[in-house]
C-alpha cells in the first residue's frame, strides 16, 4: 500500500464508501465496438472475452481479471465492478513503465460506451509467486526497482503477492496503487525527512520485506542470513541510485550524501545497523497494521492498540539509537549513518504520536454519539477483539 495521510488522518471518509459487490457481480458492456487504433488487441476481442471467458482472479474490490491469448502473446483484462471505479491512474502508470523490464505493460484503456465501465488491458506477466531471499534475487529485483525509479514510475504496492519468479527473472504485476514522480521528489514532509526522496525501495519496506522476514522466520533456516542478503543489495541500489542522482544535476545533495553514507555502511553491515534495520522496519510494518484495523477490518479497538504499539516501538528505536550514538568505537560511517537514522526516527516519533492521538479520540468519540449512521453503527457492534497483534519482526530476524 502507498502511503497516504489523507486516508490515515480523514479515516472516517471510509464510512461514506459504498461496500464491495457479490463475487464477480459487475455491470456487463451490453454490446460491442470497432476498434481501428494500433493496439495489438482490438476492442471486439476484449468484449467478446468479458462475456464469455471465466475470470482468471478478482482485482480487489474494484474490478475483475481476464486472460486472453493471442498470437503467442497473453493479455491481462481488468474489468471495473461498476462505473463508479476508475483505472485511469493505474493506465496511466502502466504507460510509463520502461520498455525492457519484466512489469506488465499498457495495451488499451477504454470506457464501455453503454456500460460506462473502465476496461484496462495489459501484457501479461507469468511466474509463480514466493518471496525473495538469496543474493541473485535481491539483485534482480534492486535492479528491476532501480530502473522503475529512473522512469519516475511507483509501484504502489510492492508485496510478495504482486512479485513474479519465472526464467526470464523478477516481474511486477499490478499498479494499480502506483503513479509518478520525478527524480528528486521528497515525501513534501510526510513520515520521512526532505534527504530520504521517494523511491520503490521506501515502499518495498513497508510491505515486501516484512512479507519476506515472516516467511523466513517459519522456515528452519536462518532470517538473519537473509535479512543480510538484503541490506547488501540495498546498500548496492542507494550506491547506483546516488550516481545516477548525480548525473541529473539535481539540487539533492543532502540525498545524495544519505545515499552513499547508507552504501558504505550496508556493504558490510554491522550487528548494530542490522539491528536499527530491523526496529526500523518492524516499526513501519506495525504502522501499516494501524492504518488497516481504521480502513478496512472495522476494529476500532485493534486500531487503538495498534497505533499504541506504533508509537512505543517508534520510542524504542529511538532510544536505541542515542544509546548507539553514545558508543566510542563507531566508525565515522556508521556514526553518521546512526545521525541520519536518529532524524528518521525522531519524525516516525513525532507523526506517529499525532496521528495515534487523532485516531484514538476519532474512534472514542464514536461511542458518545448518539447520531450515528448504520454504517458507524456496524463499525462499532462488529468489534473483533480477536485480531492478533501485529508481529515482532524484530524477533523474527534477530531471534
Amino acid at each position: 500500500m502507498l502511503i497516504n495521510s489523507v486516508s490515515l488522518i480523514s479515516a472516517h471518509k471510509n464510512f461514506n464508501k459504498k461496500p464491495a459487490q457479490a463475487k464477480f457481480n459487475y455491470i456487463l458492456p451490453k454490446d460491442t465496438v470497432s476498434f481501428s487504433g494500433k493496439n495489438e488487441i482490438s476492442r471486439n476481442e476484449i468484449i467478446n472475452t468479458i462475456e464469455t471467458a471465466m475470470p482468471l482472479s478478482e482485482a480487489g474490490f474494484k474490478g475483475v481479471v481476464y486472460k486472453y491469448d493471442k498470437d503467442n502473446k497473453s493479455y491481462v483484462i481488468k474489468v471495473a465492478r461498476n462505473p463508479e471505479f476508475k483505472f485511469e491512474n493505474e493506465a496511466q502508470t502502466l504507460k510509463q513503465v520502461p520498455k525492457g523490464i519484466n512489469c506488465q505493460r499498457f495495451v488499451t484503456y477504454f470506457q464501455h460506451p453503454s456500460s460506462n465501465c473502465d476496461i484496462l488491458v495489459s501484457t501479461f506477466v507469468d511466474g509463480e509467486k514466493r518471496v525473495l531471499k538469496n543474493p541473485k534475487d535481491f539483485k534482480q529485483f534492486f535492479d528491476l526497482l532501480l530502473e522503475l525509479d529512473k522512469s519516475g514510475v511507483l509501484h504502489g504496492d510492492l508485496n510478495m503477492q504482486n512479485c513474479l519468479f519465472s526464467s526470464k527473472g523478477i516481474g511486477l504485476i499490478d499498479f494499480g496503487e502506483g503513479g509518478a514522480f520525478k527524480t528528486g521528489d521528497t515525501f513534501d514532509g510526510f513520515i520521512y525527512p526532505e534527504f530520504v526522496l521517494k523511491s520503490n525501495v521506501v515502499n518495498l519496506e513497508h510491505n515486501g520485506i516484512p512479507d519476506c522476514i515472516q516467511t523466513w522466520a517459519k522456515s528452519s533456516e536462518n532470517p538473519k542470513k537473509y535479512f543480510k542478503n538484503y541490506l547488501v543489495a540495498k546498500g548496492e541500489y542507494y550506491k547506483r541510485h546516488a550516481q545516477f542522482l548525480e548525473t541529473q544535476k539535481k539540487d539533492s545533495l543532502s540525498a545524495i550524501d544519505f545515499e552513499k553514507n547508507y552504501s558504505k555502511v550496508l556493504k558490510n553491515p554491522s550487528d548494530l545497523v542490522i539491528e536499527n534495520e530491523a526496529r526500523r522496519i518492524d516499526c513501519l510494518y506495525t504502522f501499516e497494521h494501524s492504518d488497516t484495523a481504521v480502513n478496512y477490518r472495522n476494529i476500532p479497538s485493534a486500531a487503538i492498540r495498534n497505533w499504541d504499539l506504533t508509537v512505543q516501538k517508534a520510542k524504542s528505536q529511538l532510544d536505541f539509537i542515542n544509546n548507539v550514538l553514545n558508543y566510542a568505537d563507531l566508525s565515522t560511517e556508521e556514526r553518521k549513518y546512526f545521525e541520519y537514522q536518529e532524524k528518521i526516527i525522531s519524525l516516525f516519533f513525532e507523526q506517529f504520536s499525532s496521528w495515534s492521538a487523532s485516531t484514538t479520540s476519532w474512534l472514542n468519540g464514536l461511542f458518545e454519539r448518539d447520531d450515528l449512521s448504520d454504517f458507524e453503527k456496524k463499525f462499532i457492534i462488529n468489534k473483533d477483539e480477536t485480531m492478533p497483534l501485529p508481529p515482532n519482526l524484530v524477533k523474527d530476524i534477530l531471534g
